[in-house]
């Protein structure tokens, strides 16, 4: 009828029994009245293409499961981990690397009457400095300091306890 046709996908078997891919285009060929006289035909050999794009979808697909897998252990980690600090005797809290708080212990709530989820995500020196309002520095501040100067960043899973060691 004249119209180009999209390209299309074909399988066909060698002589050896060798499946191989193709693809191929088939366009018009018009005469000077505008009639379709013939089909002109491109077909392009895309066997091992098609291979190496099935085998990236298969690493693709092995990768999202153990990316999958690894969030779940860690989630899993991470939850045992604030237990773990939860359970603590002792007033514990923990900060990121954003210098937020991402664990208090109820040890700490305890003391500071101040509740985990009040605090959680908060700055940690936003908090503390209601507690302390005098200009000595935390325990935490010293050790930030000893790591890396005055501008140092604390590293994930730092706790600091400011009872009795605030300096």
């Amino acid at each position: 009828q004249g119209i180009r046709q999209p390209p299309y996908e074909i399988e066909i078997y060698h002589k050896s029994g060798a499946r191989r891919r193709f693809i191929t285009i088939e366009t018009p060929v018009f005469n000077a009245k505008g009639e379709v006289v013939a089909v002109e035909g491109t077909s392009r050999h895309i066997t091992e293409k098609r291979k190496a794009e099935e085998q990236l979808e298969n690493y693709r697909r092995n990768l999202e499961v153990l990316v999958e897998e690894r969030t779940a252990e860690l989630k899993t980690s991470r939850k045992q981990l604030l237990d773990i600090i939860n359970f603590l005797p002792d007033p514990t809290y923990v900060i990121d690397t954003h210098e937020r708080i991402i664990a208090w212990n109820r040890a700490m709530a305890e003391m500071t009457a101040i509740s985990a989820a009040t605090v959680l995500r908060q700055p940690y020196k936003t908090i503390l400095e209601e507690l302390f309002p005098d200009e000595r520095p935390l325990l935490i501040e010293q050790v930030l300091k000893k790591r890396g100067g005055d501008d140092a960043r604390p590293v994930a899973g730092d706790t600091a306890a400011p009872w009795g060691k605030h300096l």
